[in-house]
């Protein structure tokens, strides 16, 4: 089979139901398949979706981390041909400030030519070093991390594979170029964070990871989809959001449900305590620099993943300039507000007493 036929990225849009559609496709499969993510959440997110599609976690179905899975699979195997007393290894050591941490080792004059200071802290594995590492590995190995793989895995997932930085986008060729059917899914519009903060591609920073995917698909290691529509927020929520982004495809909703108070709005300060008393919508800020006495606040940048039928957002700073300036594109940290503002089925409040004529977006007011 092609290399490009068998290995497949997914640009899924917020509320594409991308997990279920992992979850489904391995459940369909024939032979072993790993399903793998990076944060612990999405972890227990997959497990329990397979648990309600399918009664129980079959055995040819593996839920693995990122990290975990570079540690078992392509580092411990080949410790040895690393370096002379390597340690028998026990999980990973994180770095409080990644920054500092490289600044330590640069300050000592450490160079990835020592392998032992600069990849390990006594029996751990320095994460952010964890996918550069592992390339070593599989290069000191002659590529026997690739083959060992594909005597375990038939079928490997990444699910929120926009979360790759540094290192990590090296090791995807490596597995697109192998017997294993590869299928990666995330979305660059929801990159709220990264695996680790390596300046080797750089360029593919932020959203711009999609210009890497781009390139595998040039260079037929894989074809590369999109998946447009939305099963969560309604039509006039996924068009506005789509206004933060829009070079990319637009967002068709599924959800066609009507329930009197549907769309995005914009709420004075003032009127904050009547709309919450009304609506009941889930409160939203960027991070905890935002001040407000309300409880059960949940971050932008935390909501990801989750639903909610209504939300109510405290804007930073650079979104209500953005909204005065009539261009949500300029919202400054644009994949939070993106994740933000898609997280409702029915209604999306914004606090601000400005004006805006941006399409779609609504004043709601109790004079």
């Amino acid at each position: 089979m092609q290399l490009k036929q068998k290995n497949k990225i997914i640009i899924s849009a917020a509320g594409s139901r991308k997990t279920t559609f992992i979850v489904e496709d391995a459940l369909s499969k024939e032979g072993i398949s790993f399903i793998i993510t990076y944060t612990n959440e999405n972890y227990k997110s997959i497990r329990q979706r397979i648990v309600d599609l399918n009664g129980t976690i079959p055995e040819r179905i593996r839920v693995i981390r990122w990290l975990p899975f570079l540690l078992s699979h392509w580092i411990k195997p080949y410790r040895n041909l690393l370096a002379e007393n390597i340690p028998r290894l026990q999980g990973y050591f994180f770095p409080e400030v990644p920054a500092n941490y490289k600044e330590y080792l640069r300050r000592r004059r450490i160079t990835k030519d020592d392998i032992l200071e600069y990849y390990f802290y006594g029996k751990q594995v320095v994460s952010e070093s964890a996918s550069d590492l592992a390339f070593i590995c599989n290069e000191k190995s002659e590529g026997k991390v690739i083959e060992r793989l594909e005597t375990l895995c038939d079928n490997l997932y990444f699910d929120e594979v926009q979360d790759c930085a540094g290192w990590d986008l090296e090791l995807f060729p490596l597995l697109f170029q192998s017997s294993i059917n590869i299928t990666l899914v995330g979305d660059n519009r929801q990159r709220t964070y990264i695996t680790n903060y390596s300046t080797k591609n750089s360029k593919y920073s932020g959203t711009n990871i999609i210009e890497k995917f781009q390139e595998w698909h040039d260079d037929e290691l894989c074809t590369l989809e999109s998946r447009t529509e939305c099963y969560r927020s309604n039509q006039i929520i996924c068009s506005v959001a789509d206004l933060i982004y829009p070079e990319m495809e637009k967002t068709i909703s599924k959800n066609e449900d009507v329930t009197g108070h549907d769309g995005v709005f914009l709420v004075n300060i003032a009127d904050v305590p009547n709309y919450i008393e009304e609506f009941e919508p889930q409160i939203m800020r960027y991070d905890k620099r935002t001040k407000i006495s309300y409880k059960n606040v949940i971050n932008f940048g935390m909501s990801k993943g989750l639903t909610f039928e209504r939300t109510l957002l405290f804007p930073t700073g650079k979104i209500k300039t953005a909204l005065k300036g009539n261009d949500i594109s300029e919202c400054g940290a644009k994949a939070k507000f993106y994740v933000a503002l898609t997280r409702a089925k029915y209604s999306v409040a914004i606090v601000y007493d400005g004006q805006t004529e941006i399409d779609g977006i609504v004043r709601y007011s109790y004079d």
